[in-house]
């Protein structure tokens, strides 16, 4: 033990002893930091460093060595713990050094300790603040304008920037700087990333002599940071050989007389080289320019001077001169005199054009000796035809070749033109008709004389033959135009023979016969035999020129219209419409009007199916007279039925019994022959089939009188009980269907199945064996046949039990309470009980619904949770829960539900509430609603500002257990929280500086649990701290020039404050002169902005303020320093030209050599070598350079050459150039003007060819009809201006000619006035060409000759304006008519056509010869009327010899003249009558009169033929029948017309009625109708329904009645869709107002609505009932579309419309009643005492019929009739007995228990028996019982027996009204009693 102590004292010693000999420790946070050069990076910490003294003492950490010169630190030294933040202290650049180690050391204040070292990495980060450097300050390159396009021109640029990554990365771009930069045109560019120029464009030295650009480099650094260079670019461009000579004077042109002499100089040439900067010398020659124009061998040139001469004499009359009308041109080379190869940049070319003027030594002559022609007779007006035309020519020009012609020897030929210059064609036009008949030939001279020397004449001699015209039209010798043919004749039969004349000679006199073209006749064209022509006749061979099957039928067509021509050789025509008529001949069939007959036959009837006693069989024959008398007779022979021979009726000779029929399903087949009258006799047979109607004869018979049944009770609806059965001994159906019925005893509880029989529960049956326990049904089964009949059955039916008992509650609904948080394993006990025996009762248990603490509904998800909670014992009902929570619900309703198993019907479950409450516990803690709160406060805040409110909650529910309080257990914390609030407001100090963040610890307490959360407080800075800057003073150097945003310098400054103040804004406040500089407010950058010239500004001054920006801004602090910038000189200003330098310089062409003409100067403001300037002229490439020289000291150009003839603008570029490094300099373009003499006259170059220009007579004003051309070689414009006048005869000048005027600057002349060949063919022109120099020159032109050239300025006309012609139908292929048209000019050419219009293309015209013909049959029907009218159109069509110059109101080429021709197309009878519908409906009232008209069928059928007489129709009707009352009644009814039933269908189309309607009639007549006409029939079907008032429906429209009329069959149509059934018209009537007049606007339209399926008709009131019940939009469409106001039954319509009448009536009636009753009492007062008198002898007529008393003989007192039959009140009691019976059979119950057991539409007694049939006819009878005389009965009271009878008369009349139809009857016996008084 002490060995060990010892041991551990030593060595604590050594322990001890080493410690106090270890170095401080020192460490830092990063190994290596990076920071970006520049002031960005200053003053923020780089990293942190810690240093300790392991022994106890202080330690101080330092920086050591050149670390010292870089960062500085900022902490707490002489601790035992240092820690120090390192910042930067001055500014970095990274192109100096990029890396940077700095080392700190760990001192301790015990010396005798070593230091401690700390070596950390500093990287210097690049940013852009180089910009790029050029390797020179200015390039040149000279390139040769030649040189090729290039990517690289070697110019050598290149720029390097110093900087790092982007910011390193040069690009170049080329900017344009000279001050020809608009010519640059993009010549050269520079690739922008490796500096190389490129050539883009071709150069060319004679534009541009040199290119100077501005070369900048930008670097690749942020768009904001991006610094750029300038150097300066200049291209030399060097001359090359490749600028051909450039003439001068252009154009070359002369004009030279055929006569000029060989030697003769007429034109000098002058060129210079193109290339100015190395000129050759020039050389001439002449060249052809074409084969065609070349005349070089009449010239030649002197190649070094450029004069043209004549070599040879040019003849304008012949040669090749002659065949270039005169104008000569060559082409004139200049060629350069050079060592080098010719090329094409060495020579030019133009065209020299010399105009040969001509002179007068030739006559005119014509082509031929002597001509031949020909002429039509009878043509006016007209060119003779001459083969070749008449040439004639005079080869002169200019005016001396002027033509007169005129004939010789006759006065009624002209020529046209009657003269020509130079050459044409004469045409010789006729003036008067010649007449073939009197003259054949004739012969005269035409004479051609120059109008220059009329001894220059010429003649030739003109033989015209006259040739023969048609000019006669053929006649026909008879107009006798019908002919007559039977039909079906033959082929090639001859129908007649047609015979015309022409008195025309020759092929003129022939005539050919057409026939218009049709398939069944011809015609022979030379004999004129008018023949069949159908090539299908006589297939089967001819019988007497008859044809079995010929073409030739008059049943189809009766007669043919056909229109014969005559046609003459020379195509004249005559046309003769004629008529052929078919006669009959017997060839047809009779045909029957069906193809087959049904009817319909009741057994044992003698009546058919329609009521007739007969049925009519009907065949039509369409051949005459007898041929189409018909014969009627059966083919088989029939016990049954006999036809009528003549009339085709069949009647029924005896009864047909259906059961011994044997043909199958009761049809009779009978086979009927029509035979008409003719030779020989024609047949046809027609089948008809009669139906035999089975009648129902036999009852259903059941197989079992009595049905025994068991079902169990509350059995299902639909549960079978039993099935009965039945049978019926009838044949067919419906006689033997039949359906099954319950009568009576539990129609309410079962059904019947009226198909099958089979009983079943009835849906909504109540079987309860407790209450009924047995049942008796009496079922019956009834036939469909008619009348119906019935089998009946009874049916028992047991019910067995079953449990249906549902279970009670004993002690439900309840309420009980439970604490929550705990288990209670029997809370309540539910009893429930049950009255069945076998019960088998199960609990069950669910919550309804859960209450919160606050009454509001628990969430579903969290009652599921409670469900678990609760539960009950099943067997005994009791309920136990597990662990409540108050917090989830304090009020639990529970439904509790008790369930019988055992229960087979009706519910088996009973259900009650159940109610439990929950109390409370404190179980819960106090919640924060965060964990965490922050907030913030200014560090100079008052004491007691409230910083938030801190809130926790507590979930319990009991207000006892959430009462909190709140707690801030730090004391030394400078802030307090309320207890109860929760509010935390500031108790102490606060210091940013010292303390910036608080986390402070809230508490909540509800007593008994405990919450925490954290509240962070932040303390907000206030500003309190001036910014300061870290430099006193800035100096920043910048050379002069122009800058964009470049950044000079950077401003530092701090600010202790924290947040936005310590944000500092910079702003220049001073300085500033010319806002060259601006500061970013933010960083503190300084930018240069705009050119800075050290001339103007050598050093700006400038104020930079700094200031914070605290939230306040009255707050703000401000700082300033002073900065200097000082401007650095270069050499940016080049020479400047005085002003009077760029004068004009004006030079006479005679100024001497070596004149000085201008003097210029130029300053620099550069000082030294850079402001001294001298001078140079520039070679441009032109004249000037050898013309003018400078001094280069002094700028005096002087003339260093001769300038005559060099008038004109010369450039002369004189440079004035610094010696600044590099050289400067300035251009100044000096025009100098030679100014020019005048010595030259205007020479005229331009002339027409031959000096003849030809012009249209038709030509517009306006019109240039040619242009004189003239130049002047003199150079002034006022010399060079020439002005063009025409020249007079008399030596004046003016612009205007006749019809001419001349444009005194441009030489054309214009047509200003009309022109008219016949009034004058030539115009002879001079123009005097002056110029306007001083004095003026001018030159005079020769003759010009304008010719008029005629033109087609006549239109075609037709000689009449409207031509009519006839034709028929359906025709195609004939000639309708021919037009003709004619036209003055001699060439015309006529074409017609047919204008395009209505029925236009059904013809054809000829379109030189005017026929005109059909194309397409016309068809009547399709046109509005029957005329037509076509516009024919003649047009001259001449081929044009003009161009567009032509006015075009005076030209007739196309132009087009019109004529109506109006053709009436004569109707044929080709269509026949078409029913507008198949089917028709009309309404009819049981009020309608005998033989009123119920339709017009004319108004429903439409034929399509258009003349009246074709559109007459004939209408019958081939079968009619009826439907209910209407066939009972009709049945046995005899009508007194022919027609023989109850609507005659007339003739006419009237359909009639032909019987009386009773009251009682209802029903449909069926008529089959058929309308007809020769051209055919059609058939149609026409229902007639009789109605009564109460089915009419009236529709109110606001329209007027014609518009109504349009409109009603689409207004019945859509309601007929909306409704689903048939809406019928009536008829209309105009709206009667409440007053009683008509409303002309409105109208009533009255329709009955049928039911389409039963042919039904509804009722009126049903039918407004179904329309006021639809819905959707199609009825409001129909309203607003038809302007329908209201519908209407027509009763209540018109009890509205005849209320205020009926009124009046009533008040009259009342006033009327009312005087009858006063005169009533006084007569009965008068006759009162003898009333008293009178005894009731009537009173002893019995009740019972006399026959079964024997009582005949009885006497009727005050009846004064002797028989007991006629007694009102006789038999009464056993009608009402009898009525009472039948009542007692309809058993209501079946009819309405069961939905099998009477459906009306099941079986046919329905419709009789039902109620709505009929109206009930109520009369009374009024006995008088108080006659005088008389025997009164002893016993009986009549009276009384008489007013109790009618009492029961009037109760039973009143409950059968409506449901039994046979009660409506009035006993026959009362028929003809007497009515008496009362």
């Amino acid at each position: 033990m002490i060995t060990n102590t010892l041991a551990l004292s030593f060595f604590m010693l050594i322990y001890t002893s080493l410690a106090s000999k270890l170095p401080p420790s020192i460490t830092a946070d990063k190994q290596f930091e990076q920071v970006e050069e520049g002031p960005s990076g200053l003053n923020k910490t780089l990293f942190t460093i810690t240093a300790k003294e392991l022994n106890g003492g202080n330690v101080e950490v330092i920086p050591t060595g050149l670390t010292n010169d870089i960062v500085k630190i900022n902490g707490t030294n002489n601790t035992a713990t240092v820690t120090v933040n390192v910042f930067l202290k001055k500014a970095l650049d990274r192109e100096t050094k990029s890396s940077f180690t700095l080392k700190f050391s760990a001192i301790s204040n015990d010396q005798s300790l070593p230091s401690s070292q700390l070596s950390v990495s500093l990287f210097v980060l690049d940013i852009n603040d180089e910009p790029p450097k050029f390797s020179q300050i200015a390039y040149r390159k000279e390139l040769l304008e030649n040189h090729n396009l290039s990517n690289d021109i070697g110019a050598n640029v290149s720029a390097t920037d110093p900087d790092n990554g982007l910011g390193g990365l040069v690009t170049y771009t080329l900017q344009p700087a000279g001050q020809a930069s608009g010519l640059y045109n993009k010549t050269f560019d520079i690739d922008p990333s490796n500096g190389k120029i490129k050539l883009l464009q071709h150069l060319d030295y004679e534009t541009l002599t040199f290119y100077q650009y501005k070369i900048i480099a930008t670097d690749g650094g942020d768009p904001k940071t991006k610094l750029n260079s300038t150097a300066d670019l200049l291209i030399m461009v060097k001359d090359v050989q490749d600028t051909p000579p450039i003439f001068q004077r252009l154009p070359f042109m002369t004009t030279i007389s055929e006569t000029t002499p060989i030697g003769t100089s007429i034109y000098k040439i002058f060129a210079t080289d193109g290339d100015t900067g190395i000129p050759d010398n020039i050389t001439y020659s002449l060249t052809d320019q074409s084969h065609e124009t070349a005349c070089d061998n009449f010239l030649q040139i002197n190649s070094i001077t450029g004069v043209i001469s004549i070599k040879q004499l040019m003849d304008r009359d012949g040669g090749t001169i002659k065949r270039l009308n005169g104008i000569c041109i060559v082409n004139v080379t200049a060629s350069e005199i050079t060592n080098a190869t010719a090329n094409k940049n060495s020579q030019t070319t133009k065209p020299f054009t010399i105009t040969v003027q001509d002179e007068n030594d030739n006559r005119p002559k014509f082509s031929k000796k002597q001509y031949e022609g020909s002429v039509k007779e009878n043509m006016r007006d007209i060119t003779i035809s001459i083969p070749g035309n008449i040439q004639v020519f005079d080869i002169d020009q200019n005016g001396y070749n002027n033509i007169k012609l005129t004939v010789l020897n006759r006065t009624d030929v002209v020529p046209s033109p009657d003269s020509v210059i130079y050459n044409g064609t004469v045409l010789l036009r006729l003036t008067n008709p010649l007449d073939y008949e009197n003259e054949k030939n004739i012969t005269f001279l035409i004479k051609a004389e120059d109008t220059n020397n009329s001894s220059f004449v010429n003649n030739s001699t003109v033989n015209v033959k006259i040739n023969d015209t048609n000019d006669n039209d053929p006649v026909f010798q008879s107009r006798d135009n019908d002919l007559f043919l039977p039909e079906n004749s033959c082929f090639n039969t001859t129908v007649g023979k047609i015979t015309a004349t022409d008195i025309d000679s020759g092929n003129y006199g022939k005539i050919e016969y057409r026939l218009d073209r049709n398939t069944s006749f011809k015609i022979e064209a030379t004999t004129g035999r008018v023949y069949v022509s159908c090539k299908n006749s006589c297939a089967r061979g001819c019988n007497n020129s008859l044809c079995d099957n010929s073409c030739l039928d008059r049943e189809k067509k009766d007669r043919y219209y056909l229109t014969v021509s005559a046609i003459d050789g020379g195509g004249r025509r005559t046309s003769l419409p004629i008529t052929i008529y078919l006669n009959d001949t017997n060839d047809n069939r009779p045909k029957f009007r069906y193809n087959s007959y049904q009817i319909g036959l009741l057994e044992n009837r003698k009546t058919f199916s329609d009521g007739k006693e007969d049925l009519e069989i009907q065949a039509d024959d369409v051949d005459l007279s007898e041929n189409k008398t018909i014969s009627y007779k059966l083919l088989q022979n029939s016990p049954h039925f006999h036809i009528n021979e003549s009339t085709g009726k069949i009647t029924i000779t005896e009864e047909v019994d259906y059961e011994n029929l044997t043909e199958a399903n009761g049809y009779i087949n009978l086979t009927i022959i029509a035979s008409d009258h003719g030779k020989p006799q024609q047949s046809s047979s027609v089948q008809l089939t009669i139906q035999v109607k089975d009648l129902n004869d036999n009852k259903p018979e059941f197989r079992g009188k009595t049905y025994n049944a068991s079902v169990c009770e509350n059995a299902a609806s639909g549960t079978n009980v039993t099935v009965v059965s039945a049978t019926d001994a009838d044949k067919t159906a419906p006689n033997n269907k039949y359906s099954y019925f319950i009568e009576k005893g539990g129609s309410d509880q079962f059904t019947l199945n009226g198909k099958t029989g089979e009983i079943s529960v009835q849906v909504g049956a109540n079987l309860d064996r407790e209450i009924k326990s047995k049942y008796t049904l009496t079922v019956i089964a009834i036939d469909k046949g008619d009348p119906q009949n019935t089998g009946t059955s009874t049916v028992f039916i047991s019910l067995t039990d079953e449990n249906d008992t549902p279970p009670r509650w004993l002690n439900l609904p309840n309420t009980t309470t439970v604490k929550e948080n705990t288990t209670e394993p029997a809370i309540f006990k539910c009893i429930g009980d049950d009255s069945d025996i076998n019960h088998t009762l199960v609990y069950s248990i669910r919550i309804k619904e859960a209450l919160d603490s606050n009454g509001n509904l628990v969430n579903f998800s969290l009652i599921k949770i409670l469900q678990g909670n609760i539960s009950i014992n099943s067997t005994t009902g009791v309920v136990s829960v597990n662990n409540l929570d108050a917090e989830v619900a304090v009020t639990i309703r529970l439904t509790v539900t008790i369930n019988d198993t055992s229960t087979t019907k009706n519910d088996p479950n009973a259900k009650s509430e159940l109610i439990i409450q929950i109390t409370d516990e404190n179980d819960n803690p106090p919640v924060f609603k965060n964990a965490t709160f922050t907030t913030e406060i200014l560090e100079n805040a008052r004491d007691n500002t409230t910083l938030l409110p801190i809130a926790a909650s507590d979930i319990d529910v009991s207000k006892k257990y959430t009462n909190i309080s709140y707690y801030i257990d730090d004391k030394q914390c400078p802030f307090s929280i309320n207890p109860s609030t929760g509010y935390v407001t500031k108790t102490g100090k606060l210091d940013r500086e010292t303390k910036p963040f608080w986390i402070i610890t809230i508490r909540a307490s509800d007593s008994k649990y405990n919450a925490t959360a954290e509240l962070n407080v932040t303390v907000l800075d206030f500003n309190d701290n001036t910014p300061f800057f870290l430099n006193e003073s800035y100096i920043f150097d910048v050379t002069e020039q122009k800058y964009s945003q470049t950044q000079i310098g950077q401003f530092y400054a701090m600010d202790l404050d924290a947040g936005p103040n310590q944000n500092i804004t910079y702003k220049i406040t001073g300085g500033n002169a010319g806002s060259y500089f601006h500061i970013s407010d933010a960083k503190g950058s300084l930018f240069i902005n705009g050119n800075i010239d050290r001339e103007t500004m050598p050093k700006f001054e400038l104020v930079v303020t700094i200031n914070d920006n605290p939230i306040e801004k009255a707050d703000t602090k401000r700082n300033s320093t002073h900065v200097v910038v000082n401007i650095l000189d270069v050499n940016d200003n080049a020479p400047v030209f005085t002003s009077n330098s760029k004068q004009r310089i004006r030079v006479k062409e005679t100024t001497q050599l070596g004149t000085v003409v201008k003097t210029v100067s130029a300053t620099d403001k550069d000082f030294g070598n850079n402001g001294t300037v001298h001078y140079r002229v520039e070679s441009n490439g032109n004249e000037s350079l050898e013309l003018f020289v400078i001094d280069n000291v002094t700028g005096a150009i002087s003339l260093n050459g001769s300038i005559k003839d060099m008038v004109g603008n010369y450039t002369l570029e004189v440079l004035a150039i610094d010696n600044g490094s590099p050289p400067m300099n300035s251009s100044l373009l000096l025009d100098i003007f030679i100014l020019d003499e005048n010595i030259h006259r205007p020479e005229i170059t331009m002339l027409p060819k031959d000096r003849i220009v030809s012009v249209y007579e038709c030509a517009k004003k306006g019109t240039k009809v040619t242009a004189i051309n003239a130049t002047d070689e003199d150079k002034d414009y006022n010399n060079q201006l020439i002005k063009y006048e025409f020249l007079y005869s008399n030596s004046s000048t003016g612009q205007r000619f006749q019809s001419f005027s001349i444009d005194n600057k441009t030489g054309f002349i214009t047509l200003i006035g009309s022109l008219d060949r016949e009034e004058k063919q030539s115009f002879k022109i001079n123009v005097r060409c002056t110029d306007h120099g001083e004095p003026p020159l001018f030159t005079t032109s020769p003759d010009i000759i304008i010719q008029v050239i005629d033109v087609n300025d006549n239109p075609p006309e037709f000689l009449t304006n409207v031509t009519k012609v006839n034709i028929k139908e359906n025709q195609t292929n004939i000639i309708v008519t021919e037009v003709s048209a004619i036209d003055k000019d001699s060439m015309a050419v006529i074409q017609y056509a047919i204008k395009e219009g209505k029925f236009s293309n059904f013809f054809k015209i000829n379109d030189s010869s005017g026929e005109i013909a059909i194309d397409q049959p016309l068809d009547r029907e399709n046109m509005a009327n029957d005329e037509i009218y076509l516009m024919i159109e003649a047009t001259d069509v001449t081929k044009p010899n003009i161009l567009s110059e032509c006015d075009n109101i005076k030209l007739q080429n196309n132009t087009t003249v019109q004529m109506e021709v109006v053709i009436t197309v004569q109707d044929i009878n080709d269509n026949p009558p078409i029913f507008k519908n198949s089917q028709f409906s009309k309404g009819i009232l049981r009020n309608t009169k005998f033989e009123t008209v119920v339709i017009d069928l004319t108004e429903v059928v439409i034929d399509n033929d258009s003349s009246t007489e074709n559109r007459k129709h004939k209408f019958f009707a081939t079968n009619i029948s009826y439907t209910g009352t209407l066939k009972l009644e009709l049945k046995d009814k005899t009508f007194k017309t022919n027609c023989g039933e109850a609507f005659c269908v007339n003739a006419n189309g009237t359909v009639v009625t032909n019987f009386v309607i009773s009251d009682t009639m209802k029903g449909v007549a069926k008529l089959q109708l058929v309308a007809n006409d020769s051209a055919g029939s059609t058939t149609a079907s026409l229902k007639i329904y009789v109605i009564g008032d109460s089915q009419v429906v009236a529709m109110h429209i606001i329209k007027t009645k014609p518009q109504v009329d349009e409109i009603k069959f689409d207004v019945l149509s859509m309601y007929s869709k909306i409704l689903g059934y048939d809406c019928v018209f009536d008829e209309m009537e105009t709206y009667m107002k409440e007053n009683g007049e008509p409303d002309p606007f409105t109208t009533l339209l009255k329709f009955h609505v049928v039911n389409r399926k039963t042919d039904e008709v509804l009722e009126a009131t049903n039918v407004v009932t179904k329309i006021d019940r639809l819905k959707g939009d199609a009825l409001a469409e129909a309203r607003n579309k038809y302007s329908i106001q209201s519908i209407s039954d027509m009763q209540s319509q018109r009890n509205v419309q005849s209320f205020k009448i009926k009124e009046t009536y009533i008040l009259i009636a009342v006033i009327s009643l009312m005087s009858l009753v006063l005169c009533i009492v006084i007569y009965f007062y008068i006759k009162s005492t003898q009333r008293y008198k009178t005894k009731l002898k009537a009173a002893n007529v019995p009740t019972v019929d006399s026959k079964k008393e024997n009582k005949q003989s009885l006497y009727l007192p005050g009846s004064n009739v002797y028989s007991n039959t006629k007694n009102p009140l006789m038999n009464k009691d056993e009608e009402l007995k009898r009525s009472m019976e039948n009542l007692d059979k309809m058993d209501n119950g079946s009819i309405c228990g069961s939905d099998d057991s009477m459906d009306p539409s099941d079986f046919e007694y329905a419709k009789h028996n039902m109620a709505f049939d009929s109206r009930l006819e109520d009369k009374e009878v009024v006995m008088d019982m108080f006659e005088e005389d008389g025997p009164m009965a002893e016993n009986d009271n009549p009276l009384a027996l008489a007013l109790s009878q009618h009492e029961r008369q009037k109760n039973a009349r009143n409950s059968s009204k409506g449901r039994i139809s046979e009660m409506s009857e009035q006993n026959p016996q009362y028929e003809n009693l007497e009515t008496t008084e009362v």
